[in-house]
C-alpha cells in the first residue's frame, strides 16, 4: 500500500499510537479533514487525534503525513490532471484556486519553468486540501528539490534505474512515464504499477492502451500528452485508464488575461468527465 519504507513505518507508528489511545480518536475536525488526514490508515473511519503523535493540529499531521498517500489514490481523485507550464509566481495561488474550486485537486507542475519550484510551495502553503505534485523529474536531484517545497507526488516522462532509486528515498510517490511495453515492464519490475503513458497520442494512443490491457491486466494508467477535451472521455473509458493529463484546463491565452473564472469552468467541465 505504502509507496515507501518510511511511509510504512509512519503508517505502523501511527497505528500504534491509534491502539493506546483511551478515547477513541473522535473529533468533529477530524472527521471534516481532507484525505490526506485520513489516507494513511487502511480504513478511512480510522480518524486519529493530532495529539496522539504530540502534534498540536491536524495541519501539522498533515504536513508530516500527508505525502504517504499512495499514487493509486491520487490519480482516482479527479478524471483530469492539470498538467500546468506556471511562468510568472503570482499567478501560481490563483490559478490552483480556480482549478480546484472547479473540482480538481490534483495539480501538476512541470519544471520547464524558473519558478515552478515556488509555484509549488505557494500552492501547498494556500490550498491545503490540493494535492499538488512535481512533473518533468529526469533527475535524481529533482526529487530532491520537489521534496523541499512539499510535492506531494512526482512524475517523470520515462525511468530509469536512477530516477527509480531516487524515488525510493523521496518522501511523495511516483508516476513514472513509459511509452513502450518494455518501459513498461522494466517499470513493473521495478515496483510500479500505475504508470503514465507518454506521450499518449505519438504512443499509439487509445489503441496502445486496449493491446496493453490484455498482457498487463494489474497496470493502470494516466495518459498524458496530446489529449484534449475532444479525446478525454474516450480515454476514461477504458477499463485500465485512472484519469488523464492535460493541459487543456489551462489555455495560455486565459492564463496570460488572468481570467480565472474561466478557467474554473474549464475545470468544472473536465471535473464531470466522470469514469462510466
Amino acid at each position: 500500500m505504502w509507496h515507501n519504507e518510511a511511509c510504512a513505518r509512519k503508517h505502523d507508528k501511527f497505528m500504534f499510537a491509534y491502539a493506546k489511545s483511551p478515547s477513541g480518536f473522535a473529533s468533529a475536525a477530524a472527521r471534516t479533514a481532507p484525505t490526506t488526514w485520513r489516507a494513511w490508515t487502511r480504513h478511512e473511519h480510522h480518524v486519529v487525534e493530532a495529539q496522539a503523535l504530540g502534534f498540536n493540529d491536524q495541519e501539522e499531521v498533515i504536513a508530516a503525513f500527508g505525502s504517504c498517500v499512495n499514487i493509486r489514490e491520487i490519480v482516482g481523485l479527479a478524471p483530469v490532471i492539470p498538467v500546468l507550464t506556471v511562468t510568472e509566481l503570482g499567478t501560481a495561488v490563483p490559478l490552483a484556486r480556480a482549478l480546484v474550486a472547479g473540482g480538481l485537486r490534483v495539480l501538476e507542475i512541470t519544471l520547464g519553468t524558473p519558478v515552478a519550484l515556488a509555484a509549488v510551495e505557494a500552492m501547498r502553503k494556500a490550498l491545503p486540501d490540493a494535492i499538488v505534485g512535481v512533473g518533468t523529474l529526469t533527475r535524481a536531484v529533482d526529487f530532491a528539490a520537489a521534496d523541499r517545497v512539499g510535492a506531494q507526488f512526482g512524475v517523470t516522462p520515462g525511468l530509469t534505474p536512477e530516477l527509480a532509486a531516487a524515488s525510493r528515498g523521496a518522501r511523495f510517490p511516483l508516476l513514472p512515464g513509459v511509452m513502450t511495453p518494455t518501459e513498461l515492464i522494466t517499470a513493473r519490475a521495478a515496483g510500479f504499477n500505475v504508470l503514465k503513458l507518454f506521450p499518449a497520442q505519438q504512443a499509439g494512443g487509445l489503441a496502445m492502451l486496449q493491446a496493453l490491457g490484455a498482457p498487463f491486466p494489474d497496470v493502470l494508467f494516466c495518459p498524458t500528452g496530446g489529449i484534449t477535451r475532444a479525446t478525454a472521455a474516450d480515454y476514461l473509458a477504458l477499463p485500465n485508464v485512472a484519469c488523464v493529463g492535460g493541459s487543456w484546463v489551462a489555455p495560455k491565452a486565459m492564463l496570460s488575461m488572468g481570467d480565472w473564472s474561466g478557467i474554473e469552468a474549464l475545470a468544472r467541465d473536465a471535473a464531470s468527465l466522470r469514469k462510466p
